[in-house]
């Protein structure tokens, strides 16, 4: 299968992230306009990325790599079954968790009506059910780079953390200035505060490049015991926003069956990118998103 970069990066400066792309070998296209790479279909050669983690941390590999890949597995696994928004919920911090658990008793029948039609296009497309299968190929390295750490100093690592989700998101933090400065003042309890930030706490951030036609991503990773690797969001995110902004997702999917890729594999990859996009509250770009080349 050919793959193109609809967006090439000369230099992407993203927190302690930069993203350098290679020359391309031939111009690309503008999305949505026809010609090499205004397809889903097109996994391309993502941008070469530099990564490092925001002060207050040490970069080192836990090899948890593995792990981390089928925690992205299983998040996407669980935005695609019905019934089961409460268990997406389940895979951010316990923050995160205890703020959205507090609006309980959602209905997600809607939600449920959009994962069956999908459900139902996969299997009449590939003629099987949706499953994740082996996360170590599908979030291979050319759709994820994953950076390893631990906190070094509490106070200095909740300042800086999370890291913004992508680059098309307005400002400079991730979180409001409010939100930052009673995490700096939870820093200084000997645990790290809120966050689960204390000395030593493993982390990880996985970094999505831009492709498909969707943005550069930066999901930020805690581990949390016994042993579980969950998605830390900013604070001011709600379940109502999370549920919408999914919802919104899989719907723009469902409404663009034609466009999924030939490749069972990119499309997981897609469905991944669509998912997170929408628990962080991505906006949608949809004049960007390419129609075409099946």
């Amino acid at each position: 299968m050919s793959m193109r970069t609809s967006i090439v990066f000369s230099a992407l400066l993203l927190g302690g992230l930069a993203w350098a792309a290679p020359p391309p070998d031939n111009p690309p296209s503008a999305a949505g306009t026809g010609g090499t790479g205004t397809s889903m279909d097109r996994m391309n050669n993502p941008p070469t990325m530099t990564v490092n983690l925001p002060p207050g941390f040490t970069q080192k590999d836990l090899g948890e790599e593995n792990d981390i890949r089928s925690a992205l597995a299983a998040i996407t696994k669980d935005a695609l079954n019905k019934g089961n928004f409460d268990s997406l919920v389940n895979h951010f911090v316990d923050e995160d968790r205890d703020r959205i658990g507090k609006e309980k008793n959602r209905d997600t029948a809607v939600l449920d009506g959009r994962i069956d039609q999908i459900r139902k296009a996969w299997k009449d497309k590939y003629g099987n059910d949706f499953d994740m299968k082996d996360a170590k190929t599908v979030f291979n390295d050319q759709f994820v780079r994953i950076i390893q750490g631990e906190v070094a100093d509490p106070q200095m690592a909740v300042a800086n953390w999370p890291l913004k989700a992508t680059n098309i998101m307005p400002g400079t933090e991730a979180e409001p200035a409010g939100a930052k400065v009673r995490e700096a003042e939870e820093a200084k309890k000997m645990m790290g505060g809120e966050k689960n930030l204390d000395k030593g706490r493993n982390v990880a951030i996985a970094v999505i490049p831009p492709m498909h036609h969707l943005p550069d991503l930066t999901v930020c990773m805690i581990h949390e015991l016994p042993d579980s690797w969950r998605i830390d969001l900013p604070n001011d995110r709600t379940g109502s926003q999370v549920y919408q902004d999914v919802l919104t997702r899989l719907t723009w999917m469902g409404d663009h069956t034609d466009q999924w890729p030939a490749d069972q594999d990119d499309a997981r990859r897609i469905f991944t990118h669509q998912v997170l996009c929408g628990i962080y509250g991505v906006p949608m770009m949809p004049e960007k998103m390419g129609v075409g080349d099946k």
